[in-house]
């Protein structure tokens, strides 16, 4: 967490790392070219095989940044997101490149929206998260939710060994997948 691209891998384009698997790059801060590299990946996959979606590479108005979608705060309270960025970096971030503004600019530009109907939606989606969230909190703890943590370490761990098990009978690198 935290750890600067250049400083935890030797090739920072890592759409490029699948060798013979070919590799998409989009504005992860674009929500239509997310859309369209989506749609594009679906269809690659479904028709020729795997694809590597990068959602990467974009420009601040002073430099030039990757990310794959930028967060305005860290990972988690022990990463407060400060020491590899500075807060004017994310303030610029947020005013120039923010999805949600930039769609809301587009829907008004265009005359699809309102700003009354901006915020009518606004306010319907906030009541279904507030919704959601009291039923989340009253509803009794599940101990299946357990056994699907479980179940899914198992698998992993089996592919591990499985994997582990390969490689050493053979040269080759291969992936986790069975």
């Amino acid at each position: 967490m935290g750890t600067a691209t250049w400083r935890s891998a030797k090739s920072p384009a890592y759409f490029k790392r699948g060798d013979y698997v070919p590799g998409l790059k989009v504005d992860g801060m674009d929500v239509l070219a997310v859309k369209q590299a989506c749609k594009f990946a679906k269809e690659h996959a479904l028709k020729n095989g795997p694809i590597f979606l990068l959602i990467g590479k974009t420009q601040t108005p002073n430099k030039t940044i990757r990310w794959i979608t930028y967060r305005y705060h860290g990972h988690s309270m022990s990463d407060p997101g400060s020491t590899y960025r500075t807060r004017d970096e994310v303030s610029v971030v947020r005013q120039v490149r923010d999805p949600i503004e930039r769609v809301r600019k587009l829907l008004l530009s265009h005359d699809i929206a309102t700003e009354k109907e901006l915020k009518d939606i606004e306010k319907e989606v906030r009541k279904e998260v507030d919704d959601a969230v009291a039923q989340a909190k009253e509803s009794p703890r599940s101990r299946s939710i357990r056994a699907i943590h479980k179940h899914v370490r198992e698998r992993l761990w089996s592919r591990v060994i499985w994997s582990r098990q390969k490689r050493a009978q053979s040269d080759t690198c291969i992936s986790l997948a069975p």
